[in-house]
């Protein structure tokens, strides 16, 4: 089984080039400012033209190649998307907001769309959707004081029988320790991981992403 991983928030020079050299298939950038995860767009672009520039020099080392960038947006018009795109080349936009928005930013800026799906149960998976991707995280609490998953895990087996209308990702609560066991809980194909590879709350630890990607597409355990 062949496994993508999504390394999200990254805010540091460190971080970025960990998630590139271990493997990482997308990169994500959150521009959602009251995340501790937050970057300005100008922000992201000069880590990226870092991260590319570093990949040219060390390409003959046979260092491989940029993952895709991954902007998460949580309820933006696609007018602030496209303003951030204007210094980022964003090749997908993760959307937390309402669905039918979806179609909105598809259409005005031709880009594909993952939008956030949270679930406590098996009737809150989706059999159709205008998104081109789902990422199937924990469904947001009332007390939690940002959207998404917010590190909290769900039942995985949820999601083995689901006949899924677009690719997607799982979400939420995963670690370099117990990725394997969600794969096959889940029987997801791609993860998306945050604070899983943290210290603290916005703070990422390039070896945790390096164990991380290494669990996930390898299934080797964490060095001790």
């Amino acid at each position: 089984m062949t496994v993508k991983v999504k390394i999200c928030g990254l805010n540091t020079s460190a971080a970025l080039k960990a998630a590139i050299e271990y493997g990482a298939d997308w990169v994500g950038f959150v521009f959602f400012s009251r995340s501790p995860r937050y970057v300005s767009p100008q922000q992201a672009a000069a880590l990226w033209q870092e991260a590319a520039l570093r990949c040219e020099d060390s390409s003959q080392h046979g260092m491989r190649a940029l993952p895709k960038i991954v902007g998460l947006f949580v309820g933006a018009s696609w007018q602030e998307i496209d303003s951030a795109r204007s210094f980022l080349p964003i090749d997908i936009v993760q959307y937390y907001g309402k669905v039918d928005y979806v179609r909105a930013i598809q259409k005005q800026l031709s880009l594909p769309v993952w939008h956030s799906c949270g679930i406590s149960t098996v009737d809150d998976l989706p059999l159709e959707t205008p998104a081109n991707g789902l990422v199937v995280e924990a469904k947001t609490q009332k007390e939690d004081p940002l959207p998404g998953g917010m590190g909290h895990s769900f039942d995985w087996s949820l999601t083995a029988q689901w006949q899924a209308p677009v690719p997607w990702l799982l979400a939420g609560g995963l670690t370099a320790k117990n990725v394997q066991t969600a794969l096959k809980q889940s029987m997801a194909r791609a993860v998306d991981v945050s604070s899983g590879v943290e210290t603290a709350p916005g703070k990422k630890e390039p070896a945790l992403i390096r164990d991380f990607i290494m669990a996930a597409k390898k299934g080797l355990p964490p060095p001790a």
